[in-house]
């Protein structure tokens, strides 16, 4: 079972590959420069996923979804952050349809609960000794898989 897990963003996108509940991979997924509209990102950043996909024989694909912040959110959801994240988790979940794999989410309140990113990453480090100062994205989409795998961080 190979799964790929993502912590989705437009810019900085970080993913874990684990096989046979072994985290083989991580790294950020990053559009080009040339990028400049929220579409040129999203297709870049799908083609790479669909070549991950390919590439690792992933059966089973994991992102977080935003869930609504209440008064915490506003100046996300203002900014449109909040739009553009449901647009990348959108073209995520078309890319796994795509490839006719499995298609699991998670709210962040169910796969972390209220913990800061350092805090998961802190907690991540117990477990994969070589993920010392990696990015926050990074460290989230390794703790997405992992609750996946073994049903918590």
């Amino acid at each position: 079972m190979n799964i790929l897990s993502i912590d989705p963003s437009i810019n900085f996108c970080g993913y874990a590959i684990f096989n046979n509940k072994k985290l083989k991979q991580y790294a950020l997924l990053k559009p080009k420069e040339t990028d400049k509209t929220l579409i040129d990102k999203c297709k870049t950043l799908y083609t790479c996923v669909r070549q991950l996909i390919h590439e690792y024989k992933i059966n089973e694909l994991v992102i977080e979804i935003p869930e609504h912040w209440r008064v915490a959110g506003f100046v996300a959801r203002e900014s449109g952050s909040v739009y553009k994240l449901t647009f990348v988790c959108g073209v995520f979940t078309a890319c796994a349809f795509e490839q006719n794999i499995k298609l699991t989410t998670y709210y962040p309140r169910e796969w972390k609960g209220q913990m800061k990113k350092h805090i998961v990453a802190n907690r991540l480090q117990s477990t994969y000794k070589d993920i010392t100062e990696i990015n926050h994205n990074i460290a989230d989409a390794i703790g997405i898989g992992h609750h996946r795998l073994f049903g918590t961080v």
